[in-house]
């Protein structure tokens, strides 16, 4: 099994055209975790995005039970709410905490909880961002917390 290798698939980046210049939008890291049967996407993504946005990745979503990073979205708007339901789908939002130096949320976890039951997660702050590291902890099977 190779080891510390990681891979950057072309087609989880998606990049937009802003004022004739192409920028990086958003990024979708896929990764599986076999030992506790978990399949999980971390995303970045570098401004609020549009429902057709939300949409366009989410496809690539559909089968992973864990998704953490950088939304852009935070609940407390309602527009944002919105679009944060769409990347719930079957999992659901288990951060509930000021992510960033501006007291809102834009960093989320996502989990289906039907497969992990037991959890917990939280951030931190980070000095070198304005944002928090978040974090998540899952017990092996047959553990509890």
């Amino acid at each position: 099994m190779d080891k510390g290798i990681l891979i950057l698939d072309a087609e989880k980046i998606y990049f937009k055209w802003e004022q004739e210049k192409r920028i990086t939008f958003m990024q979708v890291l896929s990764v599986s975790f076999l030992k506790y049967h978990l399949n999980s996407a971390f995303v970045y993504v570098r401004k609020t995005p549009t429902q057709e946005e939300v949409l366009h990745v989410q496809n690539f979503l559909s089968d992973v039970d864990l998704v953490m990073g950088d939304l852009n979205l935070d609940k407390y708007r309602n527009e944002d709410a919105v679009k944060i339901n769409l990347f719930c789908k079957t999992r659901s939002q288990i951060l509930n905490e000021v992510t960033t130096t501006w007291f809102n949320q834009l960093d989320h976890v996502l989990l289906d909880c039907s497969l992990f039951p037991s959890y917990f997660t939280t951030s931190f702050r980070n000095h070198t961002t304005d944002h928090h590291t978040i974090v998540l902890r899952l017990p092996l099977f047959g553990n509890t917390m």
